[in-house]
């Protein structure tokens, strides 16, 4: 991208990326983000998602790899083109993006998670249900205070990253260029006002974590209503 001229300013132009395999891979519990396009077995038990919203693909990829611990994942050397109307952009360093609800409560839960001790579905659904429906019905100071803390957590990671990667050596001059002036985006920004300025709502929050925790604790039933009726009418 470096080498060639022009390519780096087409890269940041259009968001347009390349999200394939070369060659066919096969992985135990990775990270599943693009849902809608790579696909899932749905032979096999599923969470549900949030219905028409941001990431709900991601959500769904994510509440997968958790309730199904021990599951691999197989990806195939292909792709399809994923264009969108109008073209999406990549955000400018001045814009102050905020906080998703869904990526709060999967950063929650990744957190919560390692302590559920069963590596079946249905008892990891169950817990999952429990942990988020706990979140749901917490204090709202605390519920403030855990919105705060992953909005900072996630500006002081990334900014941490492109601090690193000034540092390194092996990364090249044209490409700390251009992650430098990041550094002063107020969407990366730590500074306690600004970051309360791209929080998403607590009240948001809440209500999505109560009705998301008691659709994962009525899932595996209608899970299993639908294949029974699914089958009756074979």
């Amino acid at each position: 991208m470096l080498r060639v001229a022009g390519r780096k300013e087409l890269a940041f132009g259009a968001r347009v990326t390349w999200r394939g395999q070369l060659r066919r891979r096969l992985t135990p519990n990775r990270p599943l983000t693009l849902t809608t396009l790579a696909g899932l077995d749905n032979s096999e038990l599923l969470p549900p998602t949030v219905r028409a919203h941001r990431n709900e693909d991601l959500l769904l990829g994510e509440m997968t790899r958790r309730v199904h611990a021990c599951a691999w994942s197989l990806d195939l050397p292909w792709g399809l083109p994923h264009w969108r109307s109008p073209a999406k952009r990549w955000l400018e360093r001045s814009a102050n993006f905020r906080q998703e609800p869904a990526h709060f409560l999967m950063d929650y839960l990744d957190q919560a998670a390692p302590r559920i001790a069963s590596d079946r579905p249905r008892d990891r659904m169950h817990a999952l249900a429990a942990i988020v429906l706990d979140l749901a019905a917490t204090a709202e100071r605390h519920l403030v205070e855990l919105v705060e803390q992953q909005g900072a957590d996630t500006a002081s990671r990334v900014q941490f990253a492109i601090a690193a990667a000034q540092d390194d050596p092996e990364v090249p001059a044209p490409w700390k260029d251009t992650l430098r002036p990041w550094l002063a985006s107020p969407t990366l920004s730590t500074n306690p006002a600004i970051v309360r300025d791209r929080l998403a709502s607590p009240a948001t929050v809440r209500a999505m974590a109560k009705h998301y925790g008691n659709a994962l604790t009525l899932w595996p039933q209608l899970w299993d209503h639908a294949r029974e009726w699914a089958s009756a009418r074979r």
